[in-house]
């Protein structure tokens, strides 16, 4: 039990990891093709 709680944890961090990565992505990617249309 404890075991799995602990995996089940770790896990949950990791993919708060990973949304907040793939948040920063999308917005990074955002911002620079509202600076490539702007430059064009």
């Amino acid at each position: 039990m404890k075991e799995s709680k602990l995996g089940d944890s770790e896990e949950r961090r990791e993919w708060k990891i990973v949304a907040k990565c793939h948040a920063l992505v999308k917005s990074s990617s955002m911002y620079l093709n509202k600076v490539c249309l702007h430059s064009h």
